[in-house]
């Protein structure tokens, strides 16, 4: 599952569905961070499949303080989720009612949430730099799917030799707290910028095939 994610998100192939960062007019926050979020649902084979959004959500928070260097755009953190609910192909994953009718449990929500800190470096107008201080997420299957093979990964941007978190949640709930300093921003390349990203595989109970959720993230 790992290999898959990393073509996505290292070519920037952003399928299914992306959810840009809003705009602000004030000054300090056109010069924050850019997220971008997306989701995308593969088959077994990593085919890449069509499927149903019942709904995205996207929230942010903020609280600012008095920056470091300077009062107008230091030390900002700010909390950025992104919620999804994915409802799988009936030809994946399709659980009949009494009527035979498609029950509704073959949906999914899923969400990540990154918080972070970015502020100008000093002496350098135009030049910033972040620092990611939480990772978390989770998935809400609905009745009959069993979600496993669960992986989260998230790095700070820096090209080498950079701080990046690699975890198999063992439930479907999850939150790491980084614990990295700030580092330079660098423009979003396959080689550098904050990245992020959760993966798992989605089954019905007593039936076979399986499919994929992922969702990512690109600070750009």
């Amino acid at each position: 599952m790992k290999k898959i994610s990393s073509l996505v998100l290292c070519l920037g192939l952003f399928f299914g569905v992306v959810s840009p960062a809003t705009t602000s007019a004030s000054k300090a926050d056109a010069l924050k961070p850019d997220l971008e979020f997306g989701a995308v649902i593969t088959n077994e084979n990593g085919e890449v499949l069509d499927y149903e959004i019942k709904d995205v959500k996207r929230t942010s928070s903020k609280a600012e303080t008095i920056g470091t260097y300077d009062n107008s755009s230091g030390n900002k953190e700010i909390t950025e989720t992104y919620e999804v609910t994915v409802v799988l192909p009936s030809s994946e994953i399709s659980p009949m009612d009494s009527a035979g009718g498609e029950k509704e449990e073959n949906s999914v929500k899923a969400s990540m949430t990154v918080t972070y800190d970015w502020r100008q470096k000093a002496n350098s107008p135009t030049r910033k730099e972040i620092k990611i201080n939480n990772f978390s997420g989770k998935w809400e299957p609905g009745q009959f799917i069993i979600v496993s093979n669960r992986y989260a990964s998230m790095n700070d941007g820096e090209s080498f030799p950079g701080n990046k978190i690699e975890k198999n949640p063992t439930s479907n709930t999850f939150s790491y707290n980084t614990g990295w300093g700030y580092v330079e921003w660098y423009p979003d390349t396959q080689v550098s910028g904050p990245r992020g990203n959760t993966e798992a595989t989605l089954t019905v109970a007593g039936m076979g095939g399986t499919a994929n959720i992922f969702l990512f993230v690109v600070v750009r």
